[in-house]
């Protein structure tokens, strides 16, 4: 899903509107996994409002943004590229659980 290297991803709450923005090696990393191991979800989407919006920013190429719904403990997580509303992604327990530490102590 994501080719270019990762230059800086901002996580924008959609409740609250607090920005979180990532420039360090290890979150960033954790962000690209994000996106090449997400597995594209066939069939119509419905979604409800996203616990946040993505901006990612690429060293190269043209930014994108993201609408990331936050699974509980032990669930997936959902990705949806803003440009194409039609497809869900899911982002694996493992990587949700990465998402969910770095958020919270950032908070």
């Amino acid at each position: 899903m994501i080719e270019n290297d990762l230059r800086r991803v901002t996580l924008k709450n959609s409740t609250s509107g607090d920005k979180i923005i990532l420039t360090d090696n290890k979150t960033l990393a954790i962000c690209k996994e994000m996106f090449n191991n997400s597995v594209k979800e066939e069939g119509s989407v419905n979604m409800s409002n996203p616990d946040y919006e993505l901006k990612v920013e690429f060293s190269k190429g043209k930014d994108q943004t993201f609408f990331l719904w936050i699974g509980k403990e032990g669930e997936d997580s959902t990705l949806m590229n803003l440009n194409d509303s039609n497809v869900i992604y899911s982002v694996p327990e493992k990587i949700t659980n990465q998402l969910k530490q770095f958020i919270s102590e950032t908070n």
